[in-house]
């Protein structure tokens, strides 16, 4: 009988350790968020991202920000993408290496991701990083968002991203727990 309570006890005992272990090694990878946002759409769809993983969160802030009036505003993008601008950003990652994902959302401009996303891609090193990225869209999905950050990213770990219609994000809720669990389980 003492046994048989000594071999369950160990049994139990290493079960109970091996789970600790398994939480310890998932609390070390560390998640961001980071994002660019003119209008709402995919600030909502971070904070959803957020809600689900519990990552930290930062929003690219332009120094010299977006006209709120759509004519203004594409204007100026048609420049700065004809000259592959990277206007200058406020935003600063502190800790950059502390993290080892990083989920990098935009709204997608003339099919790709806005030139904000790109001085942030471009400012610093995410060699070994994953990044997943995500787009907020009114007709074109992903565009070609995955391979430019795969040109300004080429030494990190680049998971195919996940694009949510504009006008429907404020529904999307569940699309994103359902895509980021998936996403967890691929790993």
């Amino acid at each position: 009988m003492k046994t048989k309570i000594l071999i369950l006890s160990l049994a139990l005992l290493s079960t109970y350790m091996g789970y600790g272990q398994s939480k310890t090694s998932s609390a070390k990878q560390k998640t961001l968020i980071v994002y660019f946002s003119r209008s709402s759409h995919t600030e909502t769809i971070a904070n959803y991202i957020k809600e689900a993983t519990d990552a930290d969160i930062l929003r690219i802030e332009p120094v010299e920000p977006y006209s709120k009036v759509d004519s203004i505003c594409g204007a100026r993008v048609n420049m700065e993408t004809v000259n592959d601008s990277r206007p200058a950003i406020k935003t600063k990652i502190e800790n950059l290496q502390d993290y080892d994902v990083i989920y990098v959302g935009s709204p997608l401009w003339q099919g790709t991701i806005t030139p904000p996303v790109k001085t942030l891609l471009s400012s610093y090193d995410f060699s070994g990083k994953t990044i997943i990225p995500f787009t907020t869209y009114g007709s074109q999905g992903l565009g070609r968002s995955v391979d430019d950050i795969k040109k300004l990213c080429p030494q990190s770990i680049i998971i195919e991203g996940h694009a949510f219609k504009g006008s429907s994000v404020k529904n999307a809720k569940n699309e994103v727990v359902k895509w980021v669990e998936e996403i967890k389980a691929a790993k």
